[in-house]
């Protein structure tokens, strides 16, 4: 038994040591991570009206979340309620090139609003902020 004693001592130090170790591994502060959840903030909300003609409108109401454009509560909403938009991207965005049945010809296209102000950039790059009222009209483009 007297020969196993310094054997027993080492076990008993190399437990007490790793024991020791890991408790003060434990206390190191870790690395905070965050874990996306598929849910974004919302910020508000904005409205979006779909304009055919004079007397044909729509107006629907839309979540805004980090990043919102004209184009991206057009296709929430336009997914939400089973309507059809065709686009094509080009280098200086997304252009729609037809919702529901109503096509972009030389006479008329969809042209974006918001607030009143007709777009200067392309919709997917035009970014919303809470309150904005976004309208796409199906109407006669007016070239400067």
């Amino acid at each position: 038994m007297k020969k196993y004693l310094p054997l027993i001592a080492i076990i008993f130090i190399l437990l007490i040591s790793s024991f020791a170790v890991f408790n003060l591994l434990n206390k190191i502060p870790k690395e905070k991570t965050s874990v996306q959840t598929g849910q974004e903030d919302i910020a508000g909300t904005v409205s979006l009206i779909l304009e055919y003609d004079k007397d044909n409108t729509a107006t629907y109401s839309g979540e805004l979340k980090q990043g919102t454009t004209a184009f991206s509560i057009l296709e929430e909403i336009a997914n939400k309620e089973s309507i059809i938009v065709e686009t094509k991207k080009y280098d200086f965005g997304t252009m729609v090139e037809s919702i529901g049945n109503r096509k972009n010809s030389k006479e008329k296209a969809w042209i974006y609003f918001v607030n009143k102000t007709a777009g200067d950039v392309a919709a997917d790059k035009k970014t919303l902020n809470a309150g904005d009222v976004v309208e796409w009209k199906f109407i006669k483009p007016e070239y400067k």
